[in-house]
């Protein structure tokens, strides 16, 4: 299994001076796995980089490449809750209903630890939100999970207001993403 390089040492931490020096140097491949077979993109990412990240996409780093247990760069925005790199990746054209060894796309992520400007994020951007196809190996969507955290006694904070969105849909309008949470979110844990 390969090891960090350089490279991702740097995009991990953030270093956007030696991000630059390093892709400047020949030798320096932006698409290299390193542990786990994370590329540079999946560091930066998956550590709220947002301008090391824009770097290492105009260098040519892969945006939808996947780690070892095919996580994208995505996968790691969301779970570091790091909205703008989600921005970033949606807006670059990332498949955003790509799903990880498991079946969890990056809204199954969101969902579940209550990310709620996360699941707004990626609604706004395209994700399937209560696709029968996105179904991860337990067979539940992204809803379904999140149903489950809003059951928890007490429930999980912000679980209603993800479910309401998740159960609206696709935010297809900027008036649709900056609209307030669905009046009764609750209604969308009565589906369960």
């Amino acid at each position: 299994m390969p090891q960090d390089g350089d490279l991702h040492k740097a995009a991990h931490l953030g270093d956007a001076g030696k991000v630059s020096s390093l892709l400047a140097e020949s030798a320096c491949e932006v698409a290299a796995p390193g542990a786990s077979l994370r590329t540079a993109l999946h560091r930066a990412v998956g550590a709220g980089h947002e301008g090391v990240a824009i770097q290492l996409l105009e260098a040519g780093a892969p945006i939808d490449a996947v780690d070892a247990h095919a996580r994208t760069p995505l996968h790691w925005a969301t779970m570091g809750k790091h909205g703008a790199c989600v921005a970033l990746l949606a807006e670059r054209g990332c498949a955003v209903n790509a799903q990880m060894a498991g079946g969890h796309t990056a809204l199954h992520d969101a969902a579940e630890e209550c990310a709620l400007d996360v699941v707004k994020l990626l609604l706004f951007k395209g994700a399937a939100a209560i696709d029968t196809e996105l179904k991860d190996e337990e067979q539940k969507t992204a809803l379904d999970l999140v149903v489950e955290k809003a059951q928890l006694k007490p429930p999980k904070e912000g679980a209603l207001t993800v479910a309401g969105y998740i159960q609206r849909g696709p935010l297809r309008t900027q008036e649709d993403f900056d609209a307030p949470p669905p009046p009764d979110p609750s209604k969308a844990c009565a589906i369960m």
